[in-house]
């Protein structure tokens, strides 16, 4: 493992203080003069010896720098701390705030595409380890080779190898990656880099031996690129260069890389540079450009050329990248990875031209490179080129590029997108699918025509469909009511979700009262939960819904009972006075020919019952805290009906007992010659003076008893009915657990059970169900 020893060298790695990232001693060398600052003569004063040293500096004649030596191009990458260069990542910004231990941080960094991390990441984490595991040290080179920090893994190997045995293993790893990647310049730009202290000359047949088992090329042709590579980086004009190369055997395509890559290092510093003259170069070595991975070898590199970023590419870098449009079409058949990203962060060549040529190819495939494309295509915004590289790279794409696309395509083709919506729906998973679409939605002007076909589309996404609708409305707050009524009507929308959404937006949203409207959605409510069916199943046509209401189960039940009561939540929303017009406007429209039940008598009754009920629990549950509120809204809505006020009565009764526990009484006696009338509101009142709160309950109880006392003195009689009986019953309990019932309250319910047979059965299938506790 690597030793502690040498975490802290100076100038062995790049190390990061406080947060600007140093210039890596191997990649960033200044052109000084070779000689000493301080020469061994003490006689010399401090002056003289700095006066001597700046005129040898002057006189000294500064050859042309060596690939080794080359100061490297600043680019804004440069000058950005550790901390900004992870905040220009954001997800692995959030990834790596989630721990604090270097080590995961590394590891979180391996974790990710190389082609998205600066390489001086691995190197700022790595210093504060101590101890790699095997994995994570594979894995850590693996990526510095990806980033071409070659010298840095040959410090590493020496640096760190405790046996020969593991020095080894770290040649292994390295060859066994480059071997993988079936790029021969790779391996050539690995054995160049090799270069070995004083103190390490010891380990130089070590490592040979190691790399020429490995990568099957013998020693003798490793030194004769060590000495070419050495040699020719001292040469300082391209006349020199070309006239040592001619010289020596052509043939060696190793020698050939090493004598392309040197000319491209000369090249870079000519300041009228054009890219006809890199081309002529390159078109001289046909053997080099057709083969895998030239381009990221040959070109010259520079910080941040590895690996994808928007902080810009150094100008003299451009004409390089501009010379491939002159070289013919197989030049830049097996680009690689590198090549791309390359190519890409130079940000010169068409976009769509580079898709063309990886077209087809695993390069399509990696996340970063299709990101990257995709948001350059969208910047040239033409919709061929879009349509194109989605269709070959959406399986790759992040969601923000994919609604980006679809959000494009619904505005110039409605065929594309709906194919590209099944896309969608076939390879991502829902989660991914549905953030696609609701960015999509959130960016999207939709039209009623447009609107329609998302529906249709979204039938099963009831969420996404809201957000269309909630889009639309936003956009158009004021359609024509026949145009929703239009959509509502397509057979092909069966998803009584959307309906209701629709409803929603229209009641809510868009202030629709239309009577056709309103009775419509109630229509597909009942014809998408309770379908009528071909075979009657009882010669009573007036009772058909009563029949399939029990015959389609428990499911069905459940689906229609939800789907009112959804409609009746929209409808307890609106003014007392709108909800009085429209229950008279569905009372009415119940018994007419046009009701999907219509002539079923029982089905009139149970759903505006249904309708009407679940509303009102609504309207309650909305002012539950202000008894007199909800009184005085009831009663607004009971002034203004004129058709059947039943439930809103009982809903309106108990609302004044729930006031005012005194008005209990006071009701009976207003009514007490009107038996006919209050006679069906006696549940109601018992029912607010069960859960009024200012009263204990044993004051309830006991009030409930003169209730039903005076009420029998005036002659009338009232009989507990099922539905007050588990009221009663489920209050008392509630009390009962609390120890709140006197004796009183518990003698009253005994004997009231043997009066109500409700009551009794209630009680008895309560016991039934379960083993009696404490109390009742």
């Amino acid at each position: 493992m690597i030793s502690r020893r040498y975490l802290y060298r100076p100038l062995k790695r790049i190390v990061v203080y406080n947060t600007f990232i140093r210039n890596s001693p191997i990649t960033f060398h200044r052109l000084v003069t070779t000689k000493p600052f301080f020469d061994e003569n003490p006689k010399l004063s401090i002056g003289t010896k700095v006066s001597n040293f700046l005129t040898s500096f002057i006189e000294e004649d500064e050859p042309l720098p060596s690939v080794d030596q080359v100061t490297q191009f600043t680019t804004p990458a440069q000058k950005l701390s550790v901390e900004e260069l992870i905040r220009h990542h954001p997800k692995l910004h959030k990834d790596l705030t989630l721990t604090i231990d270097p080590q995961n941080k590394l590891f979180i960094l391996l974790a990710y595409d190389p082609v998205m991390i600066d390489p001086q990441l691995y190197l700022h984490y790595y210093q504060f380890v101590a101890n790699l595991e095997t994995t994570t040290k594979r894995l850590l080179v693996h990526r510095l080779l990806f980033h071409k920090q070659y010298e840095q893994c040959w410090q590493l190997f020496t640096e760190s190898y405790t046996s020969l045995s593991e020095l080894d293993e770290y040649v292994d790893i390295a060859c066994t990656y480059l071997t993988k990647l079936d790029n021969e310049f790779l391996k050539v730009e690995f054995l160049s880099t090799l270069s070995l202290s004083e103190s390490e000359q010891n380990l130089r047949a070590s490592i040979l031996t190691s790399i020429e088992h490995h990568l099957k090329i013998t020693s003798a042709e490793i030194e004769e690129i060590l000495d070419f590579w050495s040699y020719v980086n001292n040469l300082n004009t391209l006349e020199e260069l070309e006239t040592y190369y001619n010289g020596i055997d052509r043939d060696n395509n190793y020698l050939r890389t090493l004598y392309l890559k040197r000319v491209m290092t000369m090249l870079q510093y000519d300041p009228e540079l054009s890219k006809q003259t890199v081309a002529k170069y390159l078109m001289e070595s046909p053997n080099i450009t057709s083969s895998k991975g030239w381009l990221s070898s040959i070109f010259p590199q520079y910080l941040g050329s590895t690996y994808l970023h928007s902080f810009g590419t150094p100008t003299e870098i451009q004409p390089f990248v501009q010379s491939i449009n002159l070289l013919p079409r197989d030049s830049l058949e097996q680009l690689t990875k590198s090549d791309v990203v390359y190519i890409l962060n130079a940000n010169v060549i068409n976009p769509y031209a580079l898709f063309s040529i990886i077209h087809g190819t695993s390069l399509c495939s990696i996340k970063p490179i299709a990101n990257h494309i995709m948001k350059k295509i969208l910047e040239r915004q033409r919709y061929s080129e879009i349509r194109a590289v989605f269709l070959s790279s959406y399986k790759a794409l992040d969601s923000e590029y994919v609604a980006k696309c679809i959000h494009i395509q619904f505005n110039e083709s409605l065929d594309d997108f709906k194919e590209s919506v099944k896309l969608i729906k076939r390879h991502f998973d829902a989660e991914t699918s549905a953030s696609i679409f609701d960015k999509f939605i959130s960016t999207s002007e939709i039209d009623l025509n447009q609107l329609h076909s998302l529906l249709l589309m979204f039938m099963f996404l009831p969420k996404q469909a809201r957000g269309a609708i909630k889009q639309f409305t936003h956009h158009q707050p004021s359609p024509d009511v026949n145009d929703l009524i239009r959509i509502i009507l397509d057979p092909k929308l069966t998803s009584r979700h959307i309906i209701l959404e629709l409803f929603r937006a229209g009641i809510l949203r868009m202030n629709i009262r239309d009577s056709v409207f309103i009775s419509l959605v109630l229509n597909k409510l009942l014809e998408y939960t309770i379908p009528k069916s071909i075979i009657k199943s009882r010669d009573d046509p007036t009772r058909e819904f009563d029949a399939l209401f029990h015959a389609y189960g428990e499911k069905a039940r459940i689906q229609f009972h939800h789907a009112i009561r959804a409609y009746a939540q929209t409808l307890s929303l609106l003014p007392a006075d709108e909800i009085a017009r429209i229950l008279d406007v569905l009372t009415t429209f119940c018994s007419t020919e046009s009701f999907y039940y219509a002539g079923d008598e029982y089905a009139r009754r149970y759903i505006m019952k249904a309708v009407t009920k679940d509303m009102l629990r609504f309207i309650e549950r909305a002012r539950k805290d202000s008894p007199k509120e909800l009184a005085e809204f009831l009663r607004t809505i009971i002034d203004n009906m004129t058709t059947h006020k039943r439930w809103v009565k009982h809903s309106f009764f108990r609302a004044v007992v729930l006031d005012d526990y005194r008005n209990a009484l006071k009701l009976i006696e207003h009514y007490k010659d009107n038996e006919k009338e209050i006679s069906n509101y006696i549940p109601a009142i018992m029912s607010g003076l069960l859960k009024n709160e200012s009263i204990n309950i044993n004051k309830r109880i006991q009030l409930i008893d003169e209730l039903l006392l005076t009420w029998k003195e005036m002659g009338y009689k009232h009989t507990i009915k099922i539905t007050t009986a588990h009221e009663i019953l489920h209050t008392l309990r509630i009390e009962s657990k609390r120890q709140n019932l006197n004796s009183d309250s518990v003698a009253w319910l005994s004997e009231m059970s043997r009066e109500s047979f409700y009551l009794r059965d209630v009680i008895k299938n309560c016991y039934k169900n379960g083993p009696r506790k404490k109390g009742i």
